[in-house]
Parts: structure tokens; sequence; C-alpha cells
């Protein structure tokens, strides 16, 4: 079991399936930065915080693929193929301190509540949810009474992320914030 709290853990990537005989297993990083990978000496693997245990990182490799970079990495306590398969469709969770984040960095799940305005400082709601898509990041945002807005998370429309103030403001265009 993790010693760690769970509300601490950040997903890193997920296992898609065994590598070789030796019990290397093919990761989907889930960061904006595969190499993160290199910095880690342990991580937790299972299907869900609750349930994931502690491996040793023995080694880290990159291999590219047709989605971009896939990590392929072993661990001390995972010595045949047999042990690898076990661990597909496990998540790889370390905690939020073992990531080392730029200034203007955050995490995804940081921004969920965060209310969102206008450069003007008009209200338009608050972060839903995060949805990855194939090439940005777009912010689900509530709106009272009105239908949730889509909003690009791209530096043409984000002004500012205020994780303090727990704001986001926003430049829009005609048509991006729908009032029906």
């Amino acid at each position: 079991m993790a010693q760690l709290d769970e509300n601490e853990l950040v997903t890193v990537g997920r296992i898609v399936k065994a590598h070789g005989i030796r019990g290397e297993v093919k990761v989907v990083p889930e960061t904006d930065d595969p190499e993160r990978f290199l910095d880690f000496e342990s991580v937790l693997i299972g299907p869900e915080p609750g349930k994931a245990r502690k491996y040793t990182i023995k080694g880290i490799r990159f291999q590219p693929s047709s989605k971009g970079i896939t990590v392929l990495a072993s661990f001390d306590e995972v010595k045949t193929r047999n042990d690898a398969d076990a661990l597909v469709k496990s998540r790889l969770y370390v905690s939020e301190g073992a990531l080392q984040l730029e200034e203007d960095e955050y995490f995804l799940h940081d921004l969920i509540g965060c209310t969102v305005v206008d450069v003007g400082g008009e209200l338009i709601g608050a972060v839903k949810d995060v949805l990855e898509m194939p090439a940005h990041f777009i912010y689900l945002v509530s709106r009272n009474g009105k239908p949730d807005a889509m909003i690009p998370a791209v530096d043409a429309f984000i002004e500012e992320v205020d994780l303090e103030a727990r704001r986001i403001t926003i430049t829009s265009i005609e048509g991006l914030i729908d009032d029906n």
C-alpha cells in the first residue's frame, strides 16, 4: 500500500504493455516532459492511488512513437515478462513534491475550481474540467444559468493563470463565449 496521502499523488504515466522478456514495460507518459522520469528513484504503481505499491526504478529509456515519446521502464521488483504483464493498465504515481515545476508550470488538477474572468474583469464562470485534445488542452468552464464554455488553453486566449488568487484571465473573441 502507498505510504503517501492519496490526495498528494499525481499520475505521471500508464503502463500499456510489457516490452521484451526481462520485465520492462511501455509507459505512455502523462506529463509534458517525459524526461522527468529520469529524476524519479521510485514510483507507485497500481490501478488507483490507494492500491498502488512502491517500485524502484532500475532503468528508463525513451522510444519515439507515432503518438510522441514512449517511456520504457524497468523496475527492481519486475523481473519477468509475466511480472510486467501483470502491471498492464496500471498507472504510475509520484508525490507532487517529486515533480519540479518551472515558474510558469502548474498541475492541471490545480485549475479545477479557478474563477475565469475576461481582461475587463467580467466573470465568465469556473473551471469544471480540463480536457486533453490532440492539439492542446481545453478548459471546460461552467457558467451560471448558461451552457458550459470551452476555452482553448493557448496563449492567444489565456492572459494569466494566478493560482494564488484561483483566477484565470482570458482574452475573449466573438464566438468564444456563447451567451445562449
